[in-house]
Formats: C-alpha cells, structure tokens, sequence
C-alpha cells in the first residue's frame, strides 16, 4: 500500500510541475523561463523538478509532447464522433481546429514561442520536430481508419490531407497574433477552409454532395 501511495503521489507531482512548466512558458516565454521559475509556480523546490525530469531540456521534451497531445485530443475526437455524416466529420474536425487554435490556450502559445525559438536552436527543433511528427502519425491513422467507412476517398495520399490543413491552420494562429480577422472574416475563413477540405476527397456514396456556396456549415457544432 505504501508503495502505490507513492507512486500516486509521484504520478500527481509529476503532472504538477508538467502544468507548472506549461503554465510559466506561456506567460513568460521559453527564452526567460529557468527551472527555478517552474519550480516555484509548482510550489516545490528545484530538487523535486529534476527528481521529475532530468534536466530543462528534458522538461521540455515532455511539455511539447503534452502541449500537441492536448491541443490533438479534440480534434479526434470530432472526427472519431460516431453516428455523423462525412460532412459533419469534416466540418466538426476544422471547427475543432480552429477553436483550439484561435483560443491561444497555453498549450498553443507554448507550441508558438518554441516554434520560434528553434528557427535558430538545432538542438530544440529535434524535440519539436519529434512531437509534431508523432502526433501527425496519430491523426493520419484515425483518418485512414474512417474514411472508407465514410465512402470517401482522398484525391491526394491521406500524409498530405493533414499537411495541407495543418500548415494553413497554423498560418492562420500567426496572423491571428498579430493581424486577427474581423468576425465577418472569420466566417469566411470558415467557409473556405471547408470548401478546401471537402475537395481533398472525392465520395462513393451519395451523402457526400457539393456543399453549396454562401451556406456556411455548423462547425462549432
């Protein structure tokens, strides 16, 4: 008993500085966040941070792998939501993708600032790299695993479907910082993100028909 009280304890000390790093990294920025900085937002000492994690770059190895862990979570399952047709899958997936993204949760303003820093930090932009790829791999499997299922089938191999979404999507998080879209924008952006995405696939069965132009789907649905 003693043992798995422990390891309990362990598990939710651990968790408690991954939140802490997050939570201190999106406020303060890789460049001027030390481990002690983290240490305090978690209420523990140095020791305990490396107890957890070896060192910061360790640390962050772990962040970035929750932080896309996190912001992918939603949007499986909005494709993964059973009962719904291609369309709705389609649209709930980019609606999700979209929230996530113009929230600028802490998860996603980690993510940016690391981003940017390792345009001129090799040694960061291995973690990162790592990170995007798994969850990409993660995505790209939930994709394959339904489409067919949905009757449709994509005009370009499923690796490029993602992409394509992914790199507008974030293209749009960076104009968001610094040049955000008015409300009627917004809508529009919607719209032809869809329109976008439904032509990447070609359908099998009759439920997936043109979506008419100007009828803006329920994406936040």
């Amino acid at each position: 008993m003693g043992t798995r009280t422990r390891y309990k304890k362990s598990e939710v000390s651990r968790e408690q500085v991954l939140q802490a790093a997050i939570d201190t990294l999106a406020a303060k920025g890789y460049a001027h966040t030390s481990v002690g900085d983290i240490a305090e937002r978690a209420g523990m000492s140095k020791g305990s941070v490396h107890y957890h994690f070896e060192s910061k770059d360790d640390l962050i190895t772990h962040v970035l792998h929750a932080c896309i862990v996190r912001i992918g979570a939603p949007v499986r399952a909005a494709w993964e939501r059973p009962g719904v047709s291609s369309t709705e899958r389609i649209a709930g997936a980019i609606g999700s993708l979209r929230e996530t993204r113009e929230s600028l949760a802490p998860e996603l303003r980690v993510l940016v600032d690391l981003m940017a820093q390792a345009v001129h930090d090799d040694q960061l932009r291995v973690p990162i790299a790592a990170a995007m790829r798994q969850e990409r791999e993660a995505l790209l499997e939930a994709l394959r695993g339904s489409i067919a299922e949905l009757g449709m089938v994509p005009v370009v191999p499923p690796e490029l479907i993602l992409r394509l979404l992914m790199a507008m999507l974030d293209g749009l998080v960076l104009h968001r910082l610094f040049d955000p879209p008015t409300p009627e924008e917004s809508d529009g952006i919607d719209l032809a993100l869809t329109h976008i995405a439904r032509g990447l696939f070609a359908a099998t069965s009759g439920e997936f028909t043109p979506l008419p132009l100007g009828e803006a789907p329920g994406l936040r649905a």
